[in-house]
């Protein structure tokens, strides 16, 4: 029996690739379900290398066709669709991803800037202001050393926040009607 070309050359090729997916995976760079897809396609490549007409023999009589040829690029079309449709899918899920990101980033940095100039325009220093927001967010610069800054430094936006907004201390509560009470659930209909 001789080997032709692609008989021995198809088979090396899927073995460097199915090492080479193998360590993606050992790296941490391929997830295991991408891992075993690829593995999977990579040893049927080597299969139809290496007996193409035992495979595409019973593909065809499996799937119904008359002839080898049909029946293998129907499966070859199949798999195509298949793998176009998986990456779409993926693609949808970064763009998501990406777009929640982005709005998070943008949140940031809107407050950020709304806390830089409230502290601009009233000549009150920012450090206070972005030590105290950037550990609301999760970016933590500086570690707190006690519970006691920490009080002195929300004393000290309370302060700010009075000042800026006037009417918002606990005498003028009383000039607000229902200021403290829970509103009644309206029933519906």
């Amino acid at each position: 029996m001789q080997l032709e070309i692609y008989q021995w050359l198809g088979p090396i090729l899927s073995i460097f690739y199915i090492i080479r997916t193998f360590r993606q995976y050992t790296l941490g760079k391929s997830s295991p379900r991408n891992t075993v897809v690829w593995i999977v396609f990579w040893f049927g490549v080597a299969l139809l290398c290496i007996m193409p007409n035992k495979i595409a023999d019973s593909l065809a009589e499996g799937l119904g066709f008359r002839d080898r040829p049909n029946a293998i690029i129907f499966v070859a079309l199949g798999l195509l669709f298949l793998m176009v449709f998986y990456l779409s899918a993926a693609l949808n899920r970064v763009e998501n991803q990406l777009t929640d990101l982005v709005r998070k980033i943008a949140l940031t940095e809107a407050r950020q800037a709304e806390l830089d100039a409230l502290a601009q325009k009233n000549n009150l220093t920012s450090p206070i202001i972005t030590s105290v927001t950037n550990t609301t967010i999760g970016i933590v610069n500086e570690p707190v050393s006690n519970t006691e800054n920490m009080l002195e430094d929300i004393e000290e936006l309370e302060n700010i926040v009075n000042k800026l907004l006037p009417g918002t201390t606990d005498e003028s509560k009383d000039n607000i009607p229902n200021a403290g009470k829970m509103p009644k659930s309206k029933s519906k209909k």
